[in-house]
């Protein structure tokens, strides 16, 4: 019971501006002009409270409803809100975006903490936008960026440092890394050297704490944006932690701009220009809360945006092999920088089909899944006749555009398309145009400020990361599942998405005879190589594996998911593991005995017979095979890449060493051609050494392995008879 009038008084007081505020919102519902508008209903009354029905909406998951309703009520335009509708039409958006240039809606002033000033990101009104970009264009022009290489450059070169260590310190050689995190505090100590002349640190320590405090920060004000009176509870834990944050934060960039401004500190960056420009039209400086406020956005954007889709591309092309050797081949055939050793962003910006991953990627998993402009305080009609009230918010659901009907399976990550989509050109003004139907960036005068050094950064990064190092996924079983607080990020997966660089490889030094040490015929009882061990299974000594074949069906049995070593299709399975045994009892063989005798390179003596029986039935299986790509017009051995091509190429490539010619054989050389063009099939090659059938080799070299094997050989015979005489004995 509430004894006090006053209480009572304030009771009632609430209970009739509640019932005012929803009968508001049942008359806008009902009267407005939207309700003509297709669109669920739910959201009109729950509003906030709509998790309570689909509870993606508390996962973050917004951007798939959307995408769902606009297939539901197959509309271009639906209403989503008392207030509010969703626009899923490349056109209506580029209209709405570019040609109309509607401002931004009043929700990201949400995204203000009290206190702060609007930034380049949330300012809505468009001089004082105009004002803010003008100070900002001179710090990402390409001449600027231009300067800024040498940065990103070390920072990278620190970050392969690291990782080679910690390879080289393990004891399998390779190590897992968290793709997300390293990528994110790379980025975040680019935004740092860059913008504020010096690194968090994240690259070498792995934590960059005020990363940390800014990303809860991003979360409660994500969180206001969906229950705006929870910023009037400043006592709640989630309130109180982020005003902590934002003090903290405050704290830093107050002592970072006083030093710029004492003259304690000078650097050529991004604050830099902050600091000493002046707009063009009024003379004005940029004020400090204002530079603090749009630093702090910087550190955002680095680290969540071109981080996030460094990651993606990565993951992206970890799980499609054939597309990160396609990258593999394009970042191996250039020359890099004889000074740091790595791929210049001048070059970089020439990796067509890299360009074109990255392009998928941010077409799939676009950092910013929406934006939302506002009709304001005007009324606006669309060019397809949807008429929008006055302060009407127009969600563009980027997520959506991205998977339009312009984009063939649209949920499958293919480079390719956008490959033959540069090849055709553009048509400026066409409603199919591509470009209008990719806006990870959005578009109009409100596009990111950081395009061009997202960009630049992301080519640095990726080429010269997938020229350095191999990767594979260490979970094929990981989730990639996608949630958007503020920007899109991996959900429900704390340790971030791994992967695994380099493993380690031992060469048996057979003219040691090392093949018939304790410790290898205990891997291989045939004292013969190659053989394998696969740490992760059979205990402690792990999992041996030997014979070539074997290894091959083994490593397809259990870590090929996507099924590139074997194909899925059964028949074309048994027509692969038919051509491994082909090679296994048929080719190797003939060719091992053909290498021996040939030319006398092994052999003791020069027996005739031998060496052109040998020759002949390896010239005869190598026309089998040309035969075989001949007539099913194949590339790779059964159609597509496989265990199967793998096998076979390190004889075919060595027939000169067998005496054996290709000539008249052109399929076969063509697909031994093919194979030695795969970046993977070359530093297969070279292990444990360079192969001469890549790198070729002297008259020298040549001379020095004859030599070696003539002297093998004579060491096992010398042996074979020792053990006849003690048998005698």
């Amino acid at each position: 019971m509430l004894q006090s009038p006053y209480l009572r008084y304030l009771a009632w007081f609430i209970v009739a501006y509640g019932g005012y505020r929803y009968l508001k919102r049942l008359v806008l519902i009902f009267a407005s002009p939207l309700a003509r508008l297709p669109g669920p209903k739910y959201p009109f009354f729950l509003g906030p409270l709509s998790l309570l029905v689909d509870k993606r909406f508390a996962q973050q998951k917004g951007f798939e409803i959307h995408e769902e309703w606009h297939r539901q009520y197959d509309s271009k335009v639906i209403r989503i809100g008392p207030q509010s509708v969703s626009v899923n039409d490349a056109a209506l958006v580029h209209e709405i975006l570019v040609t109309k240039d509607l401002p931004k809606s009043k929700i990201y002033d949400q995204l203000v903490a009290p206190g702060r000033k609007h930034d380049v990101l949330t300012v809505q009104d468009k001089h004082n936008h105009k004002f803010l970009r003008r100070f900002l264009s001179p710090a990402f022009s390409i001449k600027y960026l231009n300067g800024l290489e040498k940065y990103m450059a070390d920072l990278f070169q620190k970050l392969a440092t690291k990782l080679e260590r910690r390879a080289k310190e393990s004891s399998s050689g390779e190590t897992t890394i968290n793709i997300w995190k390293e990528t994110k505090a790379y980025s975040v100590d680019v935004i740092g050297e860059t913008a504020f002349g010096n690194s968090f640190g994240a690259v070498e320590t792995g934590k960059a704490p005020i990363v940390d405090i800014l990303e809860r920060g991003l979360r409660a004000f994500a969180i206001i944006t969906i229950f705006p009176f929870l910023k009037y509870m400043p006592f709640l834990p989630m309130m109180k932690k982020a005003k902590e944050g934002q003090d903290t934060i405050n704290d830093y960039m107050t002592n970072l701009v006083k030093e710029r401004r004492d003259g304690t500190v000078y650097r050529d960056d991004i604050m830099q220009i902050m600091i000493d420009g002046l707009d063009p039209d009024s003379g004005e400086k940029m004020q400090d809360p204002l530079i603090m406020q749009t630093a702090i956005l910087f550190i955002n954007a680095g680290s969540d945006t071109t981080g996030a889709t460094m990651a993606y591309t990565l993951i992206e092309l970890v799980r499609n092999p054939e597309c990160l050797a396609k990258v593999e081949a394009e970042v191996l055939a250039v020359p890099v920088d004889p000074t740091t050793g790595l791929i210049t962003a001048s070059t970089a910006k020439g990796f067509t089909y890299l360009n074109s991953c990255i392009n998928e990627t941010l077409r799939l998993a676009p950092v910013a899944t929406g934006v939302i402009r506002s009709t304001r305080d005007q009324e606006v009609t669309l060019s397809d006749g949807t008429f929008l009230p006055k302060e009407t918010d127009i969600m563009i659901p980027i997520w959506a555009i991205h998977r339009g009907s312009i984009w063939d399976e649209p949920d499958r990550f293919n480079p390719d398309r956008f490959t033959k989509l540069a090849e055709e050109g553009v048509t400026n003004g066409d409603a199919n145009n591509w470009t209008w139907s990719l806006i990870p960036f959005s578009s109009g005068s409100r596009n990111c400020v950081g395009k061009q050094f997202a960009n630049m950064e992301m080519l640095l990064f990726l080429s010269n990361f997938i020229r350095s190092f191999e990767i594979r996924d260490a979970n094929p079983s990981q989730s990639t599942e996608k949630a958007a607080f503020v920007t899109l990020t991996l959900a429900g997966t704390p340790n971030g998405w791994k992967a695994s660089l380099p493993y380690k490889t031992h060469n048996v030094q057979m003219q040691k005879n090392e093949q018939k040490t304790e410790w290898f015929t205990k891997i291989n009882p045939n004292g013969r190589i190659p053989a394998m061990v696969d740490h992760s299974k059979g205990g402690k000594d792990g999992f041996a594996v030997f014979e070539s074949g074997a290894i091959l069906l083994y490593l397809a049995e259990h870590y090929d998911p996507k099924h590139i070593l074997l194909p899925a299709d059964p028949l074309k399975r048994s027509q692969a593991i038919q051509w491994i045994m082909w090679q296994m009892g048929g080719l190797g063989p003939m060719q091992g005995q053909a290498n021996h005798f040939s030319a006398s390179r092994y052999a003791p003596e020069k027996i005739p017979y031998a060496i052109k029986r040998y020759q002949d039935e390896t010239r005869r299986l190598y026309q089998v095979l040309d035969t075989h790509l001949k007539e099913t017009g194949n590339e790779y051995i059964v159609g597509e890449f496989s265990a199967a091509d793998i096998i076979n190429i390190g004889w075919i490539g060595l027939h000169d060493w067998a005496g054996v010619s290709l000539d008249g054989l052109q399929h076969l050389q063509k697909w031994m051609d093919r194979m030695l063009q795969r970046p993977a099939t070359r530093k297969g090659l070279d292990v444990p050494g360079k192969n001469p059938m890549i790198h070729g080799q002297t008259q020298e070299e040549l001379k020095k392995r004859e030599e070696g094997g003539r002297a093998l050989i004579a060491q096992q015979l010398k042996e074979i008879e020792e053990k006849k005489k003690q048998s005698k004995l």
